[in-house]
């Protein structure tokens, strides 16, 4: 998994929630005996815009193509809002019928 911080707030306050995110999707994988977990995009368009397109800087303009793309709505969208994020992350189920798990 790659987890990427927050622009605007504590970059480790999003890393810390995705990782405890990791920890409840590894759990559930667990708990059903399923070893893959694939998300599913059938609705949401990629944009050609990085997860970092906010940023200005030299190195992330560079790198820019390298980057994740997001989507056009959420679930695929950053929001860099920790409350939505802490929600859904924390709060929503894992089994959201986004991920589609298989063993």
């Amino acid at each position: 998994a790659a987890i990427f911080g927050y622009m605007n707030f504590s970059w480790t306050a999003k890393v810390d929630i995705a990782g405890k995110y990791l920890c409840r999707l590894f759990e559930h994988m667990n708990a059903t005996g399923d070893t893959v977990a694939t998300p599913r995009n059938d609705d949401a368009r990629r944009t050609n815009e990085s997860i970092m397109s906010a940023l200005r800087s030299g190195y992330v303009k560079r790198g820019a193509d390298d980057l994740p793309r997001q989507g056009d709505h959420g679930p695929w969208r950053v929001s860099h809002n920790y409350r939505l994020d802490r929600r859904m992350l924390l709060k929503d189920p894992v089994a959201d019928g986004i991920l589609e798990f298989r063993r």
